[in-house]
């Protein structure tokens, strides 16, 4: 015997679903980028870390954004 139980998703299964936005990964991914952009910006000199973090925290987000777009589009 098979039973069958529907439920409503919450809101952390729903971020599991592909193509679902998610806060918190978007929020790691500027957090990775300003983290790599500080150091990077730091360590070559001449542009410093806080622009290489602010710019790094852009470029992850975009690049976030980014995948989010291409996975919505080509599913």
């Amino acid at each position: 015997m098979e039973y069958n139980i529907m439920r409503e998703l919450n809101v952390n299964e729903i971020e599991f679903v592909n193509g679902g936005y998610s806060t918190r990964e978007l929020g790691a991914a500027v957090f990775g980028g300003a983290l790599a952009g500080g150091v990077f910006g730091s360590v070559v000199g001449g542009v410093g870390a806080g622009p290489g973090a602010l710019a790094g925290g852009l470029s992850g987000g975009i690049g976030y954004l980014g995948r989010e777009l291409y996975l919505y589009y080509t599913a």
